[in-house]
């Protein structure tokens, strides 16, 4: 009988290639994985991860903690591996630490149940497309104004059709709108763009910034007020022609059924790590589908480019290359379009030589 016999973790700091800051403190110069390898009796390895700015060894600890609910169980019970592992960890839930952990353990199952099948994942879920949309994200509010051109160069030469930029760091809307100004003027017109407060300014402010944003022809406005703030986000939302996209900050599907009970956004942006993982995510995205509401992927594009390749109203995938250096060869970028590995599984391989050299003991 097919088992899963054993789960191991293990921690790498990988560095990033363009530091930044997040919203206080030092530039961020690298990212803490912990890397999770479920095994079956039958000689297949599934691969999954989660990742932390800071303080990975707890991370790390919780992990090992939950992989027991997994042992000795068939990798088809995977959406019950799940379900159990939530019921041990709801004395600290819903969310947080608890569904990051999770979700690197249901990412790798999943993995490992693909290659049981010997289908890539995108298929197990049932998905008809190999390619989906991507986009850059970058500039960064760290970033310095006269240094937006050459970054988007960069995005336009790796052949992206859609960038985002961050915003929400300047002290007056017109500094704010001078940034947008120049990205728009260097990726020119047939390029869309998207802007990221990341949750930095009041609904007022985002209003007022978002009647101006109407001259730069802007995709979709991302987290303009704290996540929390789902009557202000409502607010936004229903003054403004740009789209409002949110999301990304939920751990549940009854977090999300409140954004959208508010009217807080127009797109969905959903992070398979804070779901859960894959079985999370389905969870929402199977949610958001049956209201007719569309969606994206938050950060992983390499698990998330299948189950955005899985969801009929899913829109595009932050193509964010953070964890590429664990694989040998990650998803490529194709005239804007992410192209799906058709190896089993998620279809990478570990690069075990780069593992090593950024292990964290």
């Amino acid at each position: 009988m097919l088992k899963i016999q054993r789960i191991t973790t293990r921690m790498v700091s990988l560095p990033v290639a363009r530091p930044f800051r997040i919203y206080y403190g030092d530039p961020v110069t690298s990212l803490g994985y912990v890397l999770v390898q479920a095994y079956s009796n039958e000689g297949h390895t599934g691969y999954g991860y989660a990742f932390l700015y800071w303080k990975l060894p707890i991370l790390r600890t919780a992990i090992d903690e939950l992989k027991d609910v997994a042992l000795g169980r068939d990798p088809f019970e995977v959406r019950n591996i799940w379900r159990d592992m939530v019921t041990a960890t709801t004395q600290f839930g819903p969310g947080g630490l608890a569904h990051v952990a999770i979700s690197a353990i249901d990412v790798a199952l999943w993995d490992l149940l693909a290659k049981v099948v010997g289908e890539p994942l995108y298929v197990l879920l049932g998905g008809g497309r190999d390619r989906v949309p991507c986009y850059y994200p970058g500039f960064w509010r760290s970033t310095p104004a006269s240094e937006l051109g050459a970054e988007a160069e960069e995005a336009r030469q790796q052949g992206f059709r859609a960038v985002k930029m961050k915003l929400g760091g300047e002290a007056s809307l017109e500094k704010e709108i001078e940034r947008v100004k120049a990205v728009r003027a260097a990726i020119g017109d047939d390029i869309s763009l998207m802007v990221d407060a990341n949750q930095g300014w009041s609904a007022d402010f985002a209003i007022k910034i978002g009647e101006r944003l109407k001259d730069y022809n802007i995709y979709w406005m991302e987290d303009p007020v704290p996540h929390d703030d789902l009557q202000g986000s409502a607010r936004v939302a229903a003054s403004l022609d740009i789209p409002v996209s949110t999301g990304e900050g939920a751990y549940t599907r009854a977090e999300l059924a409140q954004m959208v009970d508010h009217g807080a956004g127009d797109i969905y942006n959903l992070d398979s790590q804070r779901l859960g993982g894959v079985t999370g995510w389905l969870r929402a995205a199977s949610f958001l589908e049956a209201r007719d509401l569309r969606f994206t992927a938050h950060l992983f594009p390499e698990i998330q480019c299948h189950l955005i390749a899985s969801a009929e109203k899913g829109l595009t995938v932050e193509h964010m290359p953070w964890s590429f250096a664990l694989f040998k060869e990650p998803p490529k970028v194709i005239d804007g379009f992410i192209q799906l590995p058709q190896a089993p599984g998620i279809g990478l391989e570990l690069d075990e030589e780069a593992i090593k050299r950024y292990e964290v003991r």
